[in-house]
């Protein structure tokens, strides 16, 4: 069963590069949002997790499934929920917005370390790149790496030491003039890895000295995420 995911969606908002400030001329305009879906999909046998399409480049989450993600400190879906800008808000979107800080705990930094990892992996061949396409390809041409891998272990740990260290998450860089420096080429791929290292000893010293909780406190969420289902539910089916 399809149903018309526009209609339901209670936030959206453009994410990736856009989001970060990192984004340059070519760069891909990447559509999200939440969708909470029709009535059956909760008490029936139809079920949602997301939709998406390339053309444009657009995800939808449902709802259960971000706030899952999202307890697991999932870099990509906490983003939803502290970026500058939406391009729809609606009342039950500002309500999930209201715990947002609930997410922030110890796992979701070790989740920032883990996709950093695996970006820096990656980025020494280490690990096999997801698809070599034609941008990536460019750069590695170009550069002899891939600096975008390299823009984004800069970008996840530094965000990561800022949730330890302040109790806040900014999808917005400020530092993405370092960001750019790094993406066009600046840095050698020693000076990149040597950096790395830096950044990866100054995340696990806050980690040591964070206030954070272990995990987010998975009952309150889930009591509040049950009330915006409810009520939306109510008003449209």
């Amino acid at each position: 069963m399809n149903f018309d995911y526009e209609s339901r969606l209670i936030l959206k908002y453009v994410g990736g590069s856009y989001a970060y400030g990192t984004n340059v001329e070519d760069s891909d305009i990447d559509y999200r949002g939440i969708v909470i879906p029709p009535k059956s999909y909760f008490l029936g046998l139809d079920r949602f997790e997301q939709h998406e399409c390339k053309n444009p480049d657009l995800v939808y989450f449902g709802i259960r499934k971000m706030v899952s993600l999202a307890l697991s400190g999932n870099p990509n879906i906490l983003e939803c929920l502290y970026v500058d800008e939406y391009l729809l808000m609606t009342s039950y979107g500002t309500r999930l917005l209201a715990i947002r800080n609930e997410f922030l705990a110890r796992n979701c930094v070790r989740a920032y370390m883990g996709y950093a990892q695996q970006q820096l992996h990656r980025l020494n061949g280490r690990s096999d790149p997801v698809g070599r396409v034609e941008k990536r390809a460019a750069l590695i041409d170009k550069y002899g790496f891939d600096t975008k891998y390299a823009l984004h272990v800069f970008r996840l740990l530094k965000t990561g030491t800022e949730i330890l260290k302040e109790g806040v998450l900014r999808v917005k860089r400020p530092d993405a003039d370092f960001l750019l420096e790094v993406r066009n080429g600046k840095y050698t791929l020693e000076q990149v890895n040597k950096m790395a290292e830096e950044s990866i000893k100054e995340i696990r010293e806050a980690e040591e000295k964070s206030t954070l909780p272990e995990r987010p406190d998975y009952n309150r969420v889930n009591k509040v995420v049950v009330s915006i289902v409810e009520d939306y539910l109510k008003e449209n089916g």
